[in-house]
């Protein structure tokens, strides 16, 4: 039959309760909160670079044009 070895038997447990102990899980709900939230704004970003990249110049050249 399978033994755990003694350091697992202890290692396993101390770390558990040294992540519930620092408040570990809901760090991590925390940043994944955040993530989440500043996607949008990225993805407005991109879409303004992106924009900017494949525009065809027209706009702005007939901008520079004289009035006749």
């Amino acid at each position: 039959m399978f033994k755990i070895p003694a350091i697992r038997a202890t290692l396993i447990p101390s770390v558990w309760k040294q992540t519930l102990a620092d408040d570990c899980l809901d760090l991590a709900a925390q940043i994944s909160f955040f993530f989440v939230l500043s996607l949008f704004p990225i993805f407005i970003v991109f879409a303004a670079i992106v924009g900017w990249l494949f525009a065809s110049g027209e706009p702005a050249a007939m901008a520079h044009q004289p009035i006749e």
